[in-house]
């Protein structure tokens, strides 16, 4: 089946998430401007609900090309609205270009990992990124009180210890919806690329998480993948 053939199917697909992350990101500029809601939370609002769409991204698309479209077509919106700061729900107190990075990871997922069992390592990585990051940035906002700094970038110990809680139950979720049933060898490969992701989101600065947190993720299921997998 050529593109043009496998558009046909996916067109539907292609406005559904078009639609919904449009509605994502209205429904976070109303709860800050009528709401009166932090830039901080709606920013988070916008990185999970959108996040999240990967899992029905991989159920509703047929070909991964246009399964990465929109996302590759938000790479080029956020860009603008990062320049013109047009989305204010989007930022957060620091100005950076995490906005523009996240669904670019998102496309590479889809587009690098998309047939059969590889598609659990592409749901992991966004999923790590969306639950994992929000967790630890929720939680060490509101609880943080063990202060720790890496290549001067600040974290907190609870903030860390919520990404690396999270991260591995949002792995184990992938395999379940994807993947083969868990055992001792996935629970094993999830708890290993959770820490090494929960290193990485304590080291990265300038939103380059949203990049950095999916690649390690990939790595380190892909290099733990045989023994998963067999």
């Amino acid at each position: 089946m050529n593109l043009l053939e496998s558009l046909q199917q996916d067109l539907g697909a292609i406005l559904v998430s078009a639609a919904y992350v449009i509605f994502v990101i209205a429904l976070a500029e109303v709860l800050r401007r009528r709401g009166g809601m932090p830039q901080e939370v709606t920013r988070k609002i916008v990185h999970v609900g959108i996040g999240m769409w990967i899992v029905p991204t991989y159920l509703i698309f047929e070909n991964r090309v246009w399964a990465a479209m929109p996302a590759a077509g938000f790479v080029v919106l956020n860009s603008l609205a990062w320049h013109f700061e047009w989305f204010r729900s989007m930022k957060g107190a620091r100005r950076n270009i995490g906005v523009i990075l996240f669904p670019l990871s998102t496309a590479l997922a889809l587009g690098f990992f998309w047939e059969g069992p590889a598609r659990v390592i592409g749901a992991s990585a966004m999923l790590v990124l969306t639950f994992g990051d929000a967790a630890a940035a929720l939680v060490g906002q509101a609880h943080g009180r063990t202060r720790y700094v890496l290549f001067d970038h600040q974290r907190s110990l609870e903030g860390s210890l919520a990404m690396l809680g999270v991260s591995v139950l949002a792995i184990l979720g992938a395999f379940l919806v994807f993947g083969a049933p868990v055992g001792g060898a996935v629970v094993a490969a999830a708890l290993i690329t959770a820490v090494v992701a929960t290193g990485v989101e304590a080291i990265c600065p300038w939103g380059l998480d949203n990049l950095l947190i999916p690649a390690s993720v990939a790595s380190t299921l892909l290099v733990t993948r045989s023994g998963v997998w067999g």
